[in-house]
């Protein structure tokens, strides 16, 4: 399938795409379909500081302080952390951001760490999905991973980390150009079929930004894509 995004590849070049949604909104696993249709990089925060954590270095060890208590981790040192990450030579030509930002105070972070490594944001992608559903997902994976469950993959952990995220996520949102969130709804919805979905509203977002029009935001990425006026 990824031949069919040539166009789509060139746009992204030298650019980032961000992943937003709540704790196992899924969007891990649309990252690396992404990242393999598209040929992207990705990078995962979480996965990011939960390696530094196993690892222990000084770094993790504040880490896991906070993520085990299902708490945001501090400014100052999440953006000295992911300065030092994302500037990476294999990550110069652009790459999928999942796991930040988070809250208001996130976006300045962005827009600094944007313009230090000379990069610009092409999309984001939004998974806005309800608590009950992701509860449920949570029982699911915590059956099927009995025995590899993770420090913060328990119901009050992820019911904290939810009224964070509903708390602090949608109204930094809106803080975003609003012509670039795609956002996806239906939780219901296959991986398979949710990447096709996002796939095809990201080809319209990049033949809209070719054409030089200037689209609002693309509300649900679930259907045929279409921009809302």
């Amino acid at each position: 399938m990824s031949e069919e995004f040539g166009e789509l590849k060139k746009e992204l070049k030298g650019k980032i795409m961000i992943m937003v949604g709540p704790p196992l909104s899924g969007k891990g696993t649309q990252a690396k379909n992404l990242s393999k249709e598209l040929e992207l990089p990705t990078v995962s925060t979480g996965e990011l500081f939960r390696a530094e954590a196993k690892a222990k270095s000084e770094y993790g060890i504040n880490f896991e302080k906070y993520m085990s208590q299902g708490q945001l981790i501090p400014n100052e040192l999440m953006e000295k952390f992911l300065v030092e990450k994302l500037g990476a030579d294999e990550l110069k030509d652009g790459f999928l951001l999942d796991g930040f930002p988070r809250e208001e105070s996130h976006v300045a972070l962005l827009d600094t760490m944007m313009e230090k490594l000379n990069l610009k944001l092409f999309a984001v992608l939004y998974f806005d999905y309800s608590t009950d559903i992701l509860i449920k997902r949570l029982k699911k994976r915590s059956e099927e991973n009995s025995g590899s469950k993770r420090s913060d993959d328990t119901e009050e952990v992820v019911q904290k980390r939810m009224k964070i995220y509903n708390a602090n996520t949608p109204p930094m949102i809106q803080l975003l150009p609003s012509d670039k969130i795609v956002v996806h709804k239906s939780a219901s919805d296959s991986p398979e079929d949710i990447t096709k979905h996002l796939l095809q509203a990201l080809t319209k977002l990049a033949s809209k930004t070719n054409s030089n029009d200037c689209p609002t935001k693309i509300e649900d990425a679930n259907s045929a894509p279409s921009i809302s006026s």
